[in-house]
């Protein structure tokens, strides 16, 4: 909670909604390796897709 409130009190949303999505991509590939979880590639597919919305938000905000 506390990372959460300062990464929106230094940086616009929309970058720290990119960033917090990157943190979910990482948290999967560690997941896999040091506790065995399994769906990888399910979950990988999940964190990308989610990527793709917050650079979509990020893009498309700076236009707007």
């Amino acid at each position: 909670q506390l990372a959460t409130l300062l990464a929106f009190g230094v940086m616009q949303v929309g970058y720290s909604l990119a960033l917090f999505q990157l943190s979910a991509l990482v948290s999967v590939v560690l997941g896999h390796r040091y506790f065995h979880e399994r769906h990888t590639r399910r979950r990988l597919l999940g964190a990308a897709i989610m990527m793709a919305g917050a650079v979509l938000i990020v893009t498309l905000g700076r236009r707007g």
